[in-house]
């Protein structure tokens, strides 16, 4: 009957362990749940935001197009300043 208790005593821990390891388990997973949730939702905001962005810069390309369009025509040529390496322009 010792050895019995001895072995079921044993078991008893053994089972306790696997429990509290199950639930280590459990709650990781649900953190990786709940991080792959926020990963997604932000994910999610900056394609809105990217969005967002190329409709404004859709609006200043047409407003830039009507602008030009608008503007007298000038004989501008661009010409590069490697001395001071910019480019600037030059009428003529």
């Amino acid at each position: 009957i010792e050895d019995t208790q001895k072995v079921a005593t044993v078991q008893a821990t053994a089972m306790q362990a696997l429990a509290r390891q199950l639930h280590e388990v459990v709650q990781a997973q649900a953190d990786i749940r709940n991080e792959v949730g926020a990963g997604l939702a932000a994910f999610a905001h900056v394609g809105q935001a990217v969005h967002g962005l190329s409709v404004e810069v859709g609006g200043i390309v047409d407003t830039l197009k009507q602008v030009s369009g608008a503007a007298p025509r000038r004989p501008w040529t661009l010409r590069s300043s490697a001395r001071h390496r910019c480019w600037a322009f030059q009428s003529g």
